[in-house]
């Protein structure tokens, strides 16, 4: 999209990275340079590590398509595979299942939880608000539940007996989202350093003024118009009723991944907890150390592989 005027500038304090926004409120979209990596079907890079993607179209008019990834190894050994499905972050606004972060993780968790991994490119606001993001990941779960065995990988490899979701950041909200209207065709729900916020600041929020700021501006471009942070589509325990709609809930097994720098964890920690006091199954991993996205950030840490291989303990104990 771009700008709607020509003599307009850029207004520095909005930009956010994928994004550039301009004086007279339009903005235009773009991939930062060498961000996107291509699919490799047959596994041929040596960042494959043997992992075999291609990238499936589901709806061209809205743009939705999944990269599906398949360890040749495992493929070769097993008549079917627990199926991931992945949703990435970056506030609803930027990211993509092509950029080479989540294409990277998407590898090493295929490779760690010997899974297929469907990871999905749903819309991005603001030109597509909430809950468009939510429901392109949903229609993506019942494609791979209904037509997607009809794609060979999947109707050879996949078992979709065994499904999970997982996501990060705002991928891990849809998670939630997506978990609590298909909890039942789902073994587990793996949420790392979902995007919850709210209009009340929280200890770890105030703490750190300009991220949360920063984090503001996701949910102004993200939520419907005039929408609040405690929307439902932003906060999951704003009000008793969906308190209560948490308690009612029949959900899957949780893993929940928290950084213990991240402005988000208090949430995330009153999330769980809530979980927990409703007699959900969840399993809670703290890094102390670690901020929001130190996945995407440091990908070859000590603590991003403490990660993959934790996702990977919970698919092989749920499955």
């Amino acid at each position: 999209m771009d700008a709607s005027n020509a003599n307009a500038v850029v207004a520095e304090d909005l930009e956010v990275p994928g994004l550039k926004f301009f004086s007279d409120g339009s903005f235009s979209r773009y991939d930062p340079p060498g961000i996107s990596a291509p699919p490799s079907p047959e596994a041929s890079l040596a960042e494959d590590k043997g992992v075999a993607s291609k990238d499936i179209t589901l709806d061209n008019d809205l743009g939705l398509w999944v990269r599906i990834y398949c360890p040749l190894d495992a493929a070769a050994k097993h008549q079917s595979l627990p199926v991931c499905v992945y949703f990435h972050g970056g506030g609803f606004c930027i990211g993509s299942a092509s950029w080479k972060p989540y294409h990277a993780l998407c590898i090493r968790i295929a490779t760690a939880a010997g899974a297929m991994v469907v990871s999905v490119n749903y819309r991005l606001a603001p030109e597509h608000r909430l809950p468009a993001a939510y429901d392109d990941c949903a229609s993506a779960l019942s494609w791979l539940r209904s037509g997607g065995t009809e794609d060979p990988w999947l109707s050879r490899h996949s078992d979709l007996s065994r499904i999970f979701l997982v996501g990060d950041s705002a991928g891990g909200y849809v998670v939630h989202h997506v978990g609590l209207r298909e909890p039942s065709c789902c073994r587990g729900l793996v949420m790392v350093q979902p995007s919850f916020a709210g209009e009340e600041r929280t200890a770890s929020e105030a703490e750190a003024p300009q991220a949360t700021n920063y984090s503001d501006k996701f949910r102004e471009m993200s939520l419907p118009v005039g929408a609040t942070r405690d929307h439902p589509l932003c906060n999951p325990l704003a009000t008793d009723a969906l308190r209560e709609s948490l308690e009612r809930a029949t959900l899957p097994p949780l893993l929940v991944v928290i950084g213990g720098r991240d402005i988000r964890r208090d949430r995330e920690r009153d999330y769980c907890e809530v979980l927990k006091k409703y007699g959900k199954d969840v399993k809670v991993l703290v890094l102390e150390e670690e901020d929001h996205a130190f996945y995407v950030l440091t990908p070859e840490t000590e603590n991003t592989e403490l990660l993959v291989q934790e996702i990977a303990l919970f698919v092989k104990a749920n499955s």
